[in-house]
């Protein structure tokens, strides 16, 4: 269970670093 929750959460944390930078 946790693997599968650290999973995605790994994913949205990858997509909002660019998007962070992106919008800066």
């Amino acid at each position: 269970e946790q693997a599968l929750s650290g999973a995605p959460a790994q994913e949205q944390q990858r997509f909002k670093v660019p998007q962070i930078l992106g919008e800066d």
